[in-house]
């Protein structure tokens, strides 16, 4: 399978590579994100992966961060050039949402049938930041342990993950 998920989209927005020493993990996020690009058909946009305590803290990320021991992706279907010519009306933030839904029901269905595996999963959509907008954006995690939901639209999610479980 194509490798999509390439060393310098981990690296930390200020420049620090991702640890040598999480290659592991690094693996395990390429074993979700490679097959789940390959069935979305369409190219996804990493905007956070690893992070530094100080990056972190910058972007205010919760203090256990899956970013921080390199166990996480934040994706968009939108690059941002595509994203600055939605409409900022209903109907454009909306659509963008909607998209983001769907990715995070594939990654759901997924992995209930075995074929990735999610540690935590996060929605979050369209938000309003000053005089500028948040892309809406999914976080996929490789955590131990059983699937965790979070997000802005917790709600949604468990939605979809109830249909996805029949």
């Amino acid at each position: 399978m194509k490798n999509y998920l390439s060393d310098r989209e981990m690296r930390c927005h200020d420049g620090t590579p991702y640890p040598a020493e999480h290659a592991d993990r690094l693996e395990e996020l390429r074993g979700v994100f490679n097959p789940l690009r390959e069935m979305w058909g369409e190219p996804l946009y990493v905007t956070s992966g690893y992070r530094t305590p100080d990056y972190n803290r910058k972007v205010g990320g919760r203090p256990q961060s899956q970013h921080l021991q390199g166990r996480a992706v934040d994706v968009n279907v939108l690059r941002a050039t595509a994203w600055a010519s939605i409409r900022v009306d209903d109907a454009g933030l909306r659509a963008a949402d909607l998209v983001t839904d769907e990715l995070a029901a594939l990654a759901l269905r997924m992995h209930r049938q075995g074929k990735i595996r999610i540690g935590g999963i996060g929605l979050y959509h369209s938000k309003e930041l000053g005089k500028t907008w948040r892309q809406p954006f999914l976080h996929l995690d490789v955590r131990p342990g059983r699937l965790r939901f979070f997000g802005s639209h917790v709600s949604e999610l468990l939605e979809i993950w109830r249909e996805v479980k029949g």
